[in-house]
């Protein structure tokens, strides 16, 4: 049926990890003074950093209708999502330094509601090796004004291309062949309500702004790169894919760059609760590609979805 609907619901308890807030009234996280200091660390082990219990339960919902042209597969589709979310520290002995853990200390409610549209011409949805996708996906967090402190809304558009160069029979079970894959991606997210203060700031760090994974976004960047976060992500790669098993396993080679920009003046984890100073210092670093490249392996089977990638990193400024 071209007609689907479908219901969630989900449990979770995590052990995380989160920086403590500083005792030196600059913005920043313990122990760092400055913001040069801050942008150099290589960040703080995890039995440095305030260890944290998250509790999460969540329903939702979700509907979608695809069409079957001839070019492409159109899939339109929408969904609300409510949670309910606690966080359990010593809160009399320890301070996170990111806002939104220090209120999900109280049973905070965190509501949104989803919708996207795809145009999906690839040969197979799973492990494509010719054909294109359009896909734009639309978020709204926050429903109800008085109730949620996070007001965002978010928009991810991505297209992605993909091209047989070899395809050469070696026996009766098995080809040689070679498939160039191309991404790219532009991530938006804005705050709005009862997020910011009454200046129209942003009210200090907080979590839930875009930024550079290492896995999934800037492969291979950890640490460093989670520290520069902000409202505009842009993110690239191109594969190079040698099916060893189709189906099974790959072999991929990738290139990867990724960016996060703040376009307002005041992000949400920017520095607006840095002095001027650290500010400056700060916007030196935003903006630079991180990039990556290695080798990996690529398991395409549904039920085992794993990469394993090897990556060199570097930046944009040569560095």
């Amino acid at each position: 049926s071209p007609l689907t609907v479908g219901f969630d619901f989900e449990l979770t308890h995590k052990n995380l990890f989160v920086y403590r807030a500083g005792s030196y009234g600059n913005g920043l996280p313990h122990p760092y003074t400055s913001r040069e200091q801050w942008a150099s660390s290589p960040g703080l082990a995890e039995s440095f950093r305030l260890k944290y219990s998250r509790f999460e339960s969540a329903i939702g919902a979700h509907t979608g209708y695809q069409w079957y042209p001839r070019y492409a597969v159109i899939r339109v589709n929408g969904g609300v999502d409510f949670r309910v979310v606690k966080n359990f520290y010593d809160e009399d002995n320890n301070q996170p330094f990111d806002q939104t853990v220090k209120e999900q200390l109280n049973w905070t409610s965190i509501n949104s509601f989803w919708t996207s549209v795809s145009f999906d011409g690839r040969d197979f949805a799973y492990d494509p090796s010719s054909g294109w996708f359009l896909g734009q996906r639309c978020t709204f967090n926050g429903l109800v004004p008085f109730l949620e402190k996070e007001h965002s809304f978010r928009s991810d558009t991505k297209a992605e291309f993909y091209v047989t160069l070899l395809n050469y029979p070696v026996s009766a079970v098995w080809n040689l062949k070679f498939v160039l894959a191309f991404y790219t991606g532009v991530s938006v997210q804005t705050y709005y309500g009862w997020r910011k203060s009454k200046t129209g700031k942003s009210n200090g760090v907080r979590s839930g702004a875009l930024v550079i994974d290492g896995v999934l976004v800037g492969r291979g960047w950890s640490e460093d790169a989670k520290k520069n976060t902000g409202d505009l992500l842009l993110h690239h790669w191109i594969e190079f894919r040698w099916p060893l098993a189709h189906g099974i396993v790959s072999f991929d080679f990738f290139f990867d760059a990724a960016m996060v920009y703040n376009i307002e003046s005041q992000s949400p984890n920017g520095s607006s609760s840095a002095s001027s100073s650290s500010s400056s210092s700060s916007s030196s670093t935003e903006g630079l590609y991180k990039m990556s490249y290695g080798p990996g392996l690529r398991f395409t089977l549904p039920q085992f979805p794993l990469k394993l990638a090897f990556a060199n990193t570097f930046t944009s400024a040569g560095g």
